[in-house]
């Protein structure tokens, strides 16, 4: 296990994401440093398949219905082309994780009721800011399980490890979508 760490964090640490946010938190005013945290608390907790599996159909619950929501209620071009490519991606993932062509979404967890309630009632003029915010943690969510399951299971025989790979591209690319969506849209 140390060793996959070792040949996986250098990976991370030079992802166009932790860029992005860089220049993201100091627009913000917060630290580059943040990435850096959230990579060495993902890396030092292992987590199961079961455990990996269930958070990250819980997430894509949440992310599908806000992308739907947001994409019915936008104006902003940008916003409704990411929330439709957001809920495509995330049918896919829970029909690869389920092993199910058209998989059931979890009920959603009381937070993650409260996010959706919260996004459904923002002012129009809030509401794609509230979006793209709540879609930028839910990647870092899934950047951080991803990182914390290829530490557990660095198996690469394994077909979770495989969806977990593919997801991390994902997971970089949306990052910086949803960086370019805060900065050239100008949101919020």
């Amino acid at each position: 296990m140390a060793m996959a760490g070792t040949a996986i964090a250098p990976i991370l640490a030079a992802t166009p994401a932790n860029t992005a946010l860089a220049a993201t938190n100091k627009l913000s005013g917060g630290s580059a440093s943040q990435m850096s945290v959230v990579d060495a608390v993902a890396a030092s907790v292992p987590i199961t398949v079961a455990d990996y599996t269930q958070q990250v159909l819980q997430i894509g619950a949440l992310s599908l219905q806000t992308s739907v929501f947001a994409f019915n209620k936008s104006s902003n071009l940008s916003i409704k082309r990411f929330a439709q490519l957001e809920t495509i991606e995330t049918i896919a993932v829970a029909q690869s994780l389920t092993s199910t062509l058209y998989p059931t979404p979890p009920p959603l967890r009381p937070a993650n009721q409260a996010i959706l309630t919260s996004l459904e009632i923002s002012p129009t003029n809030a509401l794609d800011y509230n979006y793209v915010a709540e879609q930028y943690n839910a990647h870092l969510q899934l950047r951080v399980l991803q990182v914390r399951l290829l530490q557990t299971d660095p198996n690469f025989a394994d077909d979770i490890v495989h969806i977990a790979l593919l997801a991390g591209s994902n997971i970089e690319q949306h990052l910086i979508l949803l960086t370019d969506l805060l900065i050239t849209d100008k949101l919020g």
